[in-house]
C-alpha cells in the first residue's frame, strides 16, 4: 500500500509539472505565464520565499516581477537589487550556475538579501538562474525558514526545468518585439535636439550626447573627445557608462591626429568609420588605445575644422547597423551646432565674472558678515578672473618690516606659503611706501624689486606678481598680491582691478584688526569653559591625561603638547600622553626620565609659571626622550597644587618660534594646567582609598570564609570526638583520638599561611591542583544548602581528561574553591525547590578551564548589570553591589581577575541564568605532603 501510495504521488507531481510547462511554452502575456508559474510553486514546493527577477544588464541589476511570501511584503516582490561584484547574484548570473546556501542570514556576500533574511527568518536558500542558451535572463530565490538544502535534488530538477521553459518563452516574446520594433534614429534625433537647447555648458552637451548614444546603439561603452589645438590631441572628457568600482580607469586617454591615420580623410569628409580590421597600422592602433574590438567613430566639426569625436565601442564582433551610423552622424553634428555658443557662453562667463567680483567686494564691505569669508571669497574670485596661480593678502605684523599671511589662495598642485614673509629691506620698505600704484614685476630673479621676497617666492615657482596696498600714500597695513609661474606682462587693465580691490580690502583688513582681538578672547573662554567642564566630568586618571593634552593642543594649536609624570617622592618620571603629528617632533613613552639630572625639568622646578625656552637650549640628556629641532620654542608649566605639596609633573608644549603668544593664552594654558594638576591629585587619591576599599571588603569576605571552614572542620571532629566515647579498648581509643588530633592538625596546617602571609592584605599562591578533585570538594561544601533547598546539582560533560586527573588548574586553589563554592551557593539560594543547577566544564585551547553555571533562579535586572559594568560609576548612588549576594559576587571577581581569570554573569536566551567561569590551565604535578604546623 506504501509504494502505491508513493507512486500516486509522483504521478501526481509528474502531471501537475507536465501541465505548467504545457502553460508556460505557449504565448501568452506575461502576468498569465507567472500566473500558472506560481500556482504551481505554491502547490508543489514546500518554499516559505519564492522571488524571481528579470536581468537588466544596463542598469547591472534584477528586477523582481513576481514572488510570494509567508509574511506579506509587496515591496520585496518588485524590488530591484544591485549586482555588485562577488555578489551571489551576480556569481549566479555569470556563471549560470545555481547556488545553495545553508544559512542565507549568514552569508556576507549575499548584500541586501541577508538582510531579507533577517527581517522574514530565512536560513536555507536555493538561487537559480533563468537561462535560455547561453544568455542568462534572471535569477530565482527560494528560501526556507530551515537551516541547509532549501530542497532535495529531485524537486531542485523540476525548478530548474520550470525556469528554462519560461527562459525560453520570455526570449521568444523578446526577440519578436524586437522584430516588431526595428531601430529608427528620427525620433531619438529629435529627442536629442530638444534636450541639448536645455543645456549651458559643453561639457553638460557632451555628456548629454554621449549618455543618449549609448542609450540608442547599446553598445559596450560611448565616449566624447574633444580637440586640444595646443597639444593637437583629441582627450576623453564624457564616458557612459562610468567605470565600476575596481576596473581599471582611462579618464585621462588621449587620440592624437597621428592616431588616426589614414581615418582622418574620411572624418573630416563628415563621414561615419567603422574600425575593426586588424591588419591596418591605423586600426591597431586606436583598438589598443581604446581596448575595444570593433569601434564606431563620428567627427564633430566647425567650419570645417576638427573639434572633437563620438565614439562607441563594443567588447565583442558587432556588425554596426545603418540606422546606429545615421544616428551617430546626426548626434555629432548636432554636438557641432553647438560649438560658437561655448565661444559666446566664453565671453559671457569673462563679463559676469567682472561683476561678480565688483558685486562681492561691493557686498563683503557694506554687510557685516565675517571677514576670513569675505577674504576667501574675494581672493578665490581674483584668482580665477586674473588667470593667476597664486592671490594672497598680507597684513603687516605691529611695529614689523614683515607680513602675516591673513589669506592665500592657489590652485589645486600647489603648495601653501607655510608662515609669514620674510621682512622687507630698506630699499624694498621705501619702494612701496613711496609707490601710489601697484608695483609688477615680470620676471622674478631678473628684476630687483622686492629681493628680500625671492627665497620665499622663487620656492614655490612663482616668475612674476603684481602688488598693491591697501592704503596708497599712508602708513602700509597690507598688501594684496597675485602672482603666476611664468613670466608675464601685467597690463594696465589687471593693475586697476587689482588696485581697485586691494582698496576696498584694505577696510575689511582694518575692521578685522579690531574685532580679531576680541574674537580671539571670546574663543579662548569658550575653550577654556569647555575644557574645565569635560575635566570635571572624568573619574579616570589616564582619560584626564590624555583629554586634557587634547583641550590644550586644541586651544593653543601648538604642533606637540606632551605630559611627564612622577610619584611624590619618586626619583623617576616618565612619558605619560602627547598629543601631536608632527614628523619632526618626538617622544619616547617608554624611557625612564631621572629628574634630577634633567635639566630642562630641573629648569622648570625651579621656575614660577610658564617656562620659556629654545630648542637649541635643551640638554642631551632631555633629548634622550624629546627630539626636536633647534628652531622651536618650548613652553614648560609645572602641576603643582599647593606650595607644600610636591609636584607630579610638567606639561610640554612645544610650538614654532615665530609664534607669538598673548597674554590671554598664557592665562589661559595656566588655568588649564593649574586643573589638570588638581583633578589628577585628587583621581589619584580617590582611585587610592578605593583600592583600598576593595581590598579590605575581599579580605574580609576571604577571612571570613575561611573562619567559616575552620569552624566547620573544628565542629566535625567535636563532634566525632564526642560520639561513642566508650566504645572498643582503651587502644582503639587512643588510635581514634590519634586519628582526630591529625585530622585537627591537617586542618590547623591549612590556616597557618593565613595567619603568617595574609595578616593585612591577601596573598596569591602559584600551585596546581586535579580539576576533578576539586569539583568534588566544591560539590560537598555546597551539598548540605543544596539538599536543605531541595535542589539538584549536576556535571555535565566532563572532560576525559579531568576525570582522569590530567586537568589541573594553575592558581591559588583554595580561593579558586572558595570563589566556585560562593557562586553555587548563591545560585542554589536564587533557585526555587525542586530546580536544577548544572555545571558544564570544558577545557579552551588546552590552556583555560571554562565551568559554566546555569540555574533557573530570579535575579534582578540592575545586579547583572552592575556585575557586567554596565552602570554609572559613581560610587555614592545606590548601587546592588554593596548587600548581598552583589557584594559577594563582585569580590568573587576581582579575585579571580587577579588570578587571570575571568567571573562573568548572563541571563540566557530561556531566561535562566549563567555564570561563566575561566581558569588557566597547569601541568600535573604531586601533591606536597602537609608541613607541621607551628
Amino acid at each position: 500500500m506504501a509504494e502505491a501510495k508513493e507512486l500516486t504521488i509522483t504521478h501526481t507531481k509528474v502531471l501537475a509539472l507536465a501541465r505548467v510547462l504545457q502553460a508556460l511554452q505557449e504565448t501568452q502575456p506575461v502576468s498569465a505565464l507567472l500566473e500558472h508559474l506560481l500556482g504551481y510553486l505554491r502547490a508543489e514546493s514546500a518554499f516559505d520565499l519564492v522571488w524571481l527577477g528579470l536581468y537588466q544588464q544596463a542598469e547591472g541589476e534584477l528586477v523582481g516581477i513576481a514572488g510570494f511570501a509567508d509574511t506579506p511584503d509587496p515591496d520585496l516582490l518588485r524590488r530591484r537589487f544591485v549586482l555588485n561584484s562577488g555578489d551571489l547574484l551576480e556569481q549566479v548570473i555569470v556563471n549560470r550556475q545555481p547556488l545553495k546556501i545553508p544559512n542565507l542570514q549568514a552569508e556576507t556576500r549575499a548584500g541586501e538579501w541577508q538582510k531579507v533574511a533577517h527581517r522574514h527568518q530565512l536560513q536555507g536558500a536555493l538561487i537559480l538562474p533563468i537561462c535560455h542558451g547561453n544568455r542568462c535572463l534572471g535569477a530565482g530565490v527560494f528560501a526556507s525558514h530551515l537551516w541547509g538544502d532549501a530542497c532535495r535534488p529531485q524537486e531542485q530538477t523540476c525548478l530548474t526545468l520550470v525556469l528554462s521553459t519560461l527562459a525560453a518563452t520570455l526570449a521568444f516574446q523578446e526577440e519578436n518585439q524586437n522584430l516588431r520594433q526595428a531601430k529608427r534614429c528620427d525620433q531619438p534625433l529629435l529627442s536629442l535636439l530638444a534636450k541639448l537647447q536645455g543645456e549651458t555648458t559643453l561639457q553638460r552637451r557632451l555628456d548629454l550626447v554621449v549618455t543618449e548614444t549609448h542609450r540608442f546603439l547599446f553598445a559596450s561603452r560611448c565616449h566624447g573627445y574633444w580637440f586640444d589645438p595646443e597639444r593637437q590631441t583629441l582627450g576623453r572628457k564624457a564616458s557612459c557608462p562610468p567605470r565600476a568600482k575596481g576596473e581599471r580607469q582611462q579618464a585621462g586617454v588621449e587620440i592624437s591626429l597621428a592616431d588616426l591615420g589614414t581615418f582622418r580623410p574620411s572624418l573630416m569628409n563628415n563621414q561615419v568609420v567603422v574600425v575593426g580590421d586588424l591588419q591596418y597600422a591605423a586600426a591597431q592602433r586606436l583598438l589598443q588605445i581604446t581596448g575595444a574590438c570593433t569601434l564606431l567613430l563620428a567627427a564633430v566639426l566647425h567650419q570645417g575644422e576638427l573639434a572633437g569625436l563620438v565614439v562607441a565601442e563594443s567588447y565583442e564582433p558587432r556588425l554596426w547597423l545603418e540606422e546606429e551610423k545615421k544616428y551617430l552622424r546626426g548626434a555629432a553634428d548636432m554636438l557641432g551646432l553647438t560649438v560658437p555658443l561655448e565661444e559666446m557662453e566664453s565671453a559671457i562667463t569673462a563679463a559676469t565674472a567682472e561683476q561678480d567680483l565688483v558685486n562681492t567686494i561691493v557686498e563683503s564691505v557694506v554687510q557685516d558678515q565675517d571677514h576670513a569669508t569675505t577674504l576667501r571669497v574675494v581672493a578665490e574670485v581674483l584668482t580665477e578672473y586674473l588667470g593667476v596661480q597664486r592671490c594672497l593678502i598680507l597684513r603687516r605684523q605691529l611695529n614689523q618690516r614683515s607680513f602675516e599671511i591673513a589669506h592665500q589662495t592657489y590652485v589645486s598642485g600647489r603648495e601653501p606659503i607655510a608662515g609669514p614673509l620674510a621682512e622687507l629691506g630698506e630699499l624694498d620698505w621705501h619702494l612701496l611706501e613711496e609707490s601710489s600704484t601697484p608695483v609688477a614685476v615680470v620676471s622674478h630673479g631678473e628684476d630687483l624689486e622686492l629681493g628680500s621676497w625671492g627665497a620665499d617666492l622663487q620656492a614655490l615657482g612663482v616668475r612674476s606678481f603684481l602688488l598693491c596696498s591697501t592704503r596708497p600714500s599712508l602708513p602700509i597695513e597690507g598688501f594684496v598680491l597675485v602672482a603666476r609661474e611664468d613670466n608675464h606682462s601685467w597690463s594696465n587693465h589687471e593693475a586697476e582691478v587689482l588696485q581697485r580691490v586691494a582698496h576696498l580690502l584694505g577696510l575689511i583688513i582694518y575692521q578685522w584688526q579690531a574685532e580679531h582681538l576680541y574674537d580671539y578672547r571670546q574663543y579662548l573662554n569658550r575653550q577654556l569653559e569647555e575644557g574645565l567642564e569635560d575635566l570635571q566630568k572624568i573619574v579616570e586618571v589616564p582619560e584626564l591625561e590624555q583629554t586634557a593634552l587634547n583641550i590644550l593642543s586644541r586651544l593653543t594649536q601648538a604642533p606637540l603638547v606632551t605630559l611627564v609624570a612622577w610619584q611624590s617622592g619618586h626619583g623617576l618620571g616618565q612619558v605619560k600622553a602627547w598629543v601631536g603629528d608632527a614628523s619632526d617632533l618626538k617622544v619616547d613613552g617608554q624611557t625612564k626620565i631621572t629628574l634630577h639630572t634633567d635639566t630642562l625639568i630641573q629648569w622648570a622646578l625651579k621656575h614660577q609659571g610658564l617656562l620659556e625656552v629654545t630648542g637649541d637650549q635643551v640638554a642631551a640628556g632631555t633629548r634622550v626622550w624629546l627630539c626636536v629641532p633647534d628652531q622651536v620654542r618650548l613652553l614648560v608649566a609645572v602641576l603643582r597644587t599647593a606650595p607644600d605639596h610636591e609636584p607630579t609633573g610638567v606639561v610640554l608644549i612645544v610650538d614654532r618660534a615665530a609664534r607669538v603668544w598673548p597674554r590671554d593664552l598664557r592665562q589661559a594654558v595656566d588655568a588649564l594646567v593649574s586643573q589638570l594638576a588638581w583633578s589628577r591629585r585628587w583621581l589619584m587619591l580617590t582611585g587610592r582609598l578605593t583600592d583600598q576599599v576593595k581590598t579590605l571588603k575581599q579580605m574580609n569576605w576571604y577571612k571570613l570564609r575561611r573562619l567559616e571552614e575552620l569552624y566547620l572542620a573544628a565542629g566535625n571532629l567535636v563532634k566525632r570526638a564526642q560520639s561513642n566515647p566508650e566504645v572498643g579498648d582503651a587502644e582503639a581509643q587512643l588510635r581514634r583520638h590519634q586519628d582526630l588530633l591529625r585530622q585537627l592538625t591537617e586542618t590547623l596546617v591549612k590556616f597557618a599561611p593565613v595567619l603568617q602571609q595574609e595578616q593585612w592584605q591577601i596573598y596569591y599562591h602559584r600551585e596546581s591542583g586535579v580539576v576533578l578533585r576539586m569539583l568534588k570538594r566544591v560539590l560537598d561544601r555546597v551539598g548540605n544548602l543544596a539538599q536543605q533547598k531541595q535542589v539538584w546539582l549536576e556535571i555535565h560533560d566532563l572532560p576525559q581528561a579531568a576525570e582522569t586527573g590530567a586537568v589541573c588548574l594553575q592558581g591559588d586553589l583554595a580561593k579558586i574553591e572558595l570563589v566556585l563554592t560562593e557562586v553555587l551557593a548563591v545560585a542554589c539560594r536564587r533557585t526555587a525547590a525542586h530546580g536544577q543547577v548544572d555545571l558544564w566544564p570544558q577545557v579552551l585551547e588546552h590552556q583555560w578551564l571554562e565551568i559554566s553555571i546555569t540555574d533557573p533562579g530570579t535575579v534582578e535586572p540592575r545586579l547583572l548589570e552592575d556585575l557586567q559594568g554596565k552602570t554609572g560609576q559613581d560610587p555614592l548612588a545606590p548601587s546592588t553591589l554593596q548587600q548581598y549576594p552583589g557584594l559577594h559576587l563582585h569580590i568573587c571577581q576581582g579575585i579571580v581577575e587577579r588570578m587571570q581569570g575571568e567571573l562573568s554573569f548572563h541571563r540566557l536566551e530561556d531566561q535562566r541564568i549563567l555564570t561563566r567561569l575561566v581558569l588557566p590551565l597547569g601541568e600535573v604535578s604531586p601533591e606536597p605532603s602537609p608541613p607541621t604546623p607551628s
